[in-house]
């Protein structure tokens, strides 16, 4: 049987990333929190023996610069926001979290 969470584990939470909630909002975050939870726990199931852990994916190396070199990879924000649409400024637009 999984734990249901309560007000408290919401407050709880909103307490280590220093937000504070109105009742209204702790009462809103219960459901979808616990359904994020449950597909996390679902992860439980997968058959991960004899899968060695891994820590880094891309085989990149020596991505650090050295002092007082330019960042001659990175992207200015026109390219940045070329593809999308969903943009308002200099900022991605995303869903609202209810």
């Amino acid at each position: 049987m999984k734990k249901k969470l309560t007000k408290d584990d919401i407050y709880y939470l909103a307490d280590l990333i220093n937000v504070s909630l109105t009742e209204v909002e702790a009462e809103s975050f219960i459901d979808p929190l616990e359904k994020t939870v449950q597909y996390i726990e679902n992860l439980n199931e997968l058959k991960t023996e004899g899968v060695k852990p891994t820590f880094q994916t891309t085989h990149l190396t020596h991505i650090f610069f050295k002092d007082g070199e330019e960042n001659q990879r990175g992207l200015n924000s026109d390219e940045v926001f070329r593809n999308t649409k969903n943009k308002k400024n200099r900022y991605f637009k995303i869903q609202k979290i209810r």
